[in-house]
């Protein structure tokens, strides 16, 4: 497909009138462009292309054909006539006009594509249009991601100090309630002035022990004025005592006095 096409050769071969009219004639042909660069109509000036006084539009609209087709023509004056223009590939063609009962004219056209040219530089910007009215309101988005924490903030002033107060607290009654029974503290007093009255239960009786025996292991005389010691080598439920007393010098007062009468074995 090609954007443009442009005339190469026109051939006007006017035939001859059908009526008394002029026979119509064309001076020139020009092609109309699409934004894009496609020609999209043909404009045919001339005369006699129907026999309504210009600038007036033709009462019969002209008949063009184009290579053989039937163009649709969308505007017809006596001067001047507009059709629609398909696109045409390169070659020669016959472009037919026929006026009514005027006659008819003829054009030989050369078609050659034209090739685009490069891109022109961008226009300056136009001026802002003016404001749409506002649109409604779209529906709301999926809730994002959390953001990241932020950093902690400054430590705020200290506020003011409240009113100093005073509390007391004593002790009321103390009772021994019943074994596996709930302990309980109740205040008979106020919150300011506590009174506590405590309910503590008493223990379960445990299971008797077995009876414990207490036997006496050795007994060992010490070195005069050492100390005196009595040693379990038993078990806490069955004792084992071992002795060990400090002896006496002989002929020493401590001894002397005790001999006759607690026995006293002097050491010598």
């Amino acid at each position: 497909m090609r954007d443009h096409f442009a005339v190469r050769a026109a051939i006007a071969m006017a035939l001859a009138p059908l009526a008394a009219h002029a026979a119509p004639s064309i001076s020139s042909i020009t092609t109309t462009y699409s934004g894009a660069g496609t020609p999209t109509a043909i404009n045919i000036a001339g005369s006699a292309f129907c026999t309504t006084t210009a600038p007036a539009n033709c009462a019969t609209i002209p008949t063009v054909t184009l290579g053989g087709t039937v163009l649709a023509v969308t505007a017809a004056k006596a001067a001047t006539v507009t059709a629609t223009l398909p696109l045409l590939a390169n070659g020669d063609y016959l472009l037919s006009l026929t006026a009514g009962t005027t006659g008819s004219v003829t054009y030989a056209l050369t078609v050659e594509a034209l090739d685009a040219g490069a891109t022109g530089p961008t226009g300056a910007t136009g001026p802002a249009g003016a404001v749409g009215a506002k649109g409604a309101t779209g529906s709301t988005g999926t809730a994002g991601a959390a953001g990241a924490r932020g950093a902690t903030g400054a430590t705020g002033p200290t506020g003011v100090a409240g009113t100093s107060g005073s509390a007391t607290v004593s002790i009321g009654t103390t009772t021994t309630g019943a074994p596996g029974s709930a302990a309980s503290v109740t205040n008979t007093g106020t919150t300011t002035a506590a009174k506590l009255n405590f309910v503590i239960p008493q223990g379960a009786t445990g299971v008797p022990g077995a009876a414990a025996t207490v036997t006496v292991g050795s007994v060992t005389t010490g070195a005069p004025g050492s100390a005196a010691s009595v040693i379990n080598s038993g078990s806490p439920f069955a004792a084992k005592l071992d002795f060990t007393i400090p002896g006496f010098v002989a002929g020493s007062a401590t001894c002397a006095a005790l001999v006759g009468s607690t026995g006293c074995n002097p050491v010598t």
